[in-house]
Formats: C-alpha cells, structure tokens, sequence
C-alpha cells in the first residue's frame, strides 16, 4: 500500500466551496478508481487555510492509473472551477507503512 499526501493551501473566502467541490466532485471519482482504498480529508486547525487530502492506494500502477505518469512529484489538481481556489500550487508526498500500529517493530 502506498499513501499519497496532497497538500494546499487555500484562499480562506472560499475554503469552503472548495472542500465541498473536493467531497462532492473529486472524491467520488478517486472511490472509483482502481487500486484506491480509501483516505482522510483534513484541515489546518490553526494558521492559514491549509488542506491535506491522505489517500491510500493499492499499488504505484493503481497510483499511476488515476495521477497519471508524474504522479510521484505530480499533484492531480483537477478542474478547479472557480479557477482560484489555491494559493500557490499543491505539493504530494508518498508513504509506504514500515509497521501497523500495535505491532512490535
């Protein structure tokens, strides 16, 4: 399993907007995709507007079946509709679990 980790900062008046369009709209398109187990959307508690979408994946071909060819440097930003959601662009970072929680390393 590979963990993808996209994170963003968002302009705070459409906060928001945007994580309904990422709920409604982007979320159900991952859910489909081949090789995608699930995830976790998270927002900054203090401090700028920030967002950090985990994802779980099955594999790199599953990763690479839904983020494309670049995926390991890549974000998949999607048609933002509004087209200035994000202040800057996204960045991704990748994880592979070493031991589950509860176990003896």
């Amino acid at each position: 399993m590979i963990t993808r980790m996209w994170e963003a900062a968002v302009r705070p008046e459409v906060h928001d907007e945007f994580v309904r369009w990422l709920t409604e709209q982007v979320w159900p398109l991952m859910a489909e995709a081949d090789g995608f187990l699930g995830g976790e959307l998270y927002t900054a508690y203090d401090g700028p507007a920030r967002l950090v979408l985990v994802t779980h994946w099955r594999d790199e071909v599953a990763l690479e079946g839904f983020a494309g060819p670049g995926w390991r440097t890549e974000p998949v930003v999607g048609a933002d509709p509004a087209g200035d959601f994000l202040e800057g662009t996204p960045h991704v970072w990748h994880f592979v679990a070493l031991a589950a929680p509860g176990s003896d390393i």
